[in-house]
């Protein structure tokens, strides 16, 4: 359903038109669904979105694209998180530099 709907735009238009208040609607969608939207913050979404595509490795580049950011650093310093299983799989990425 997406491809169709993506398949008339043009390539520079927005995919969907977002309401001016998308969290409003977002805490009262949640509150009548009977979920508490008292501790959510709509921009986690956008936490788990940039942590999400960094993890399964695509490049930051493309990350800060799909976020709209303006700059590298805020796509890299706020809005990506790394888990220790990424962290330890890149130390075990470094080369063996034992001698012998």
């Amino acid at each position: 359903m997406l491809r169709k709907h993506l398949a008339k735009k043009l390539p520079k238009a927005r995919a969907f038109r977002v309401p001016d208040k998308c969290a409003q609607m977002l805490r009262e969608d949640m509150d009548s669904a009977g979920l508490s939207s008292s501790g959510y913050d709509f921009h986690c979404l956008r936490h788990t979105c940039g942590t999400f595509l960094a993890s399964a490795g695509v490049d930051l580049k493309t990350v800060q694209h799909v976020l709209g950011h303006k700059t590298f650093a805020l796509t890299a310093d706020t809005y990506t998180h790394l888990y220790n299983d990424a962290i330890q799989k890149g130390i075990r990425q470094l080369p063996n530099l034992e001698v012998g």
